[in-house]
């Protein structure tokens, strides 16, 4: 596992942008998120693809200034992939041997929606 603080990958100096949602049938749902640093090619693609998301207020992950400190919530009834437009120098973390409880790998190659669902279905319960 390669660990690496937040602040270097997610901090005033990146854009964020939503890229999807998945139901998985679980009390959870999954989204994935994309980092770009301002004015890479990454954030120029992003632009022209994606939706931005206000990096200080969004339902999923923020990043904001509180008190000369810069704090990070996360939603908590989601899993959350967040992927990096940039190369990532691996001297800027660590690595870390993976202990404990492994999940299997997510996917979401055949991920439909649940039309019962009352998260992501707007129609349901209608």
């Amino acid at each position: 596992r390669f660990e690496i603080a937040a602040e270097k990958l997610f901090n005033p100096n990146t854009n964020l942008y939503f890229r999807d949602f998945y139901c998985v049938y679980t009390a959870y749902h999954y989204v994935i998120l994309v980092i770009a640093p301002v004015g890479s090619l990454g954030d120029e693609f992003c632009k022209q693809c994606l939706p931005q998301l206000n990096s200080q207020d969004n339902e999923f992950l923020t990043c904001r200034e509180e008190d000369g400190v810069v704090v990070y919530h996360h939603a908590q009834d989601v899993i959350l992939e967040v992927i990096y437009t940039d190369p990532v120098a691996i001297s800027l973390g660590t690595m870390a041997e993976i202990t404990g409880h492994q999940l299997m790998s997510l996917s979401t190659a055949n991920a439909k929606k649940d039309p019962r669902c009352k998260i992501c279905n707007i129609s349901a319960g209608h």
